[in-house]
Formats: C-alpha cells, structure tokens, sequence
C-alpha cells in the first residue's frame, strides 16, 4: 500500500489532494483508504489451459466538492502501477428554453472521452463494476451516471445515463447500453 500511496502520489500530483491531506477525512485513517481490491479474470483472449489474471485495484480518494467526491482508481498487475481510465460520452444538452432550468428538448452524444477520476465512485467486488453518478446539484434530480465492468485488466462503460431536468425527479433523457 506504501508503493500505491507514493505512485498516486506522483501520478495526480496535479489533478487530486496528496494522499496525507486527506486521511483527516475518514473515521479509519490510513487502514480505511485507499480502498484495496484483488480481481482475477479470464482474459477474453484465453488459450485452453490458461491461467486468471489477477491485479489488486486501489480506490484513492482525490478531491470533494459540496455534494460529490472525486475518486481515482490505480491498478498494481504484473509488477508495477497504472491509473485506470473510464470512457465516458460528452454530451450537448438542449432545453426547450435559454434558461438551463426549462425542460431538456434533447441531449446529443457530441463524442467520447476518457477520465482519470470518477464521481461518487463505488466498487462492487462480486461484480468487478464501478458505479458512479455524479450530482449536478444537491437534491441529485440532475445527474450522470456511469457502470464500468472490469474487463481485460481495464474498466469497459457498460451503461450511461443523463438527466438534465432539473424538475425534482430521477427521469434520465439519455440511456445508453453497451
């Protein structure tokens, strides 16, 4: 874990909080974060008699705001560090109005992108899935969420969503399936 702290450390020096400024922030300290998990899979390329992979994945936490938190997520495999990077769409909201507030007329996939931190993160050992929805206010009415699947030593998007509305209701106008 000293290894992982030092790379993180290095790695997001200018993207997150040094590892040491943020252990104040949980009731475990040091034996609480970073969150460490260790994933096995088949490699879709397999050869009969192949043998799992295996890595240990660590969940740092990076940086907060009023109501989200930013997480990054490195990997150790085979010897050494890597951060994991999440595919996520950009998006181009249109309201029916000028006013951010009025109803979505639509959102449009503009393209891709790939992040280093997610928002709000979690990680489901038994799925090898991150979810993360981050809130783009308070009452989390509006929002985008993601689920990656830990797939081939990376995460894979398998679902995004979108709602603009800011109406006080969970109705995503954008749902995509991978």
């Amino acid at each position: 874990t000293e290894e992982a702290v030092s790379y993180f450390d290095s790695a997001f020096k200018d993207r997150c909080r040094p590892y040491s400024e943020t252990l104040f922030l949980f009731d475990g300290g040091a034996n609480e974060m970073p969150a460490r998990f260790e994933v096995s899979w088949m490699p879709s390329f397999e050869l009969p008699g192949d043998e799992p992979e295996t890595a240990t994945i660590y969940q740092f936490f990076c940086d907060a705001g009023a109501y989200n938190v930013q997480s990054a997520f490195i990997r150790f495999m085979d010897g050494h560090f890597e951060p994991l990077a999440f595919a996520r769409p950009t998006i181009s909201i249109e309201n029916e109005t000028e006013d951010y507030d009025s109803p979505v007329k639509a959102i449009t996939v503009t393209g891709y992108e790939s992040a280093l931190t997610v928002t709000n993160a979690k990680f489901d050992e038994e799925s090898q899935t991150v979810t993360a929805r981050a809130y783009w206010r308070g009452i989390g009415d509006a929002y985008d969420e993601g689920h990656w699947v830990f797939r081939d030593g990376g995460f894979v998007l398998e679902h995004f969503e979108a709602d603009a509305d800011y109406d006080g209701e969970i109705d995503p106008q954008l749902s995509l399936d991978y």
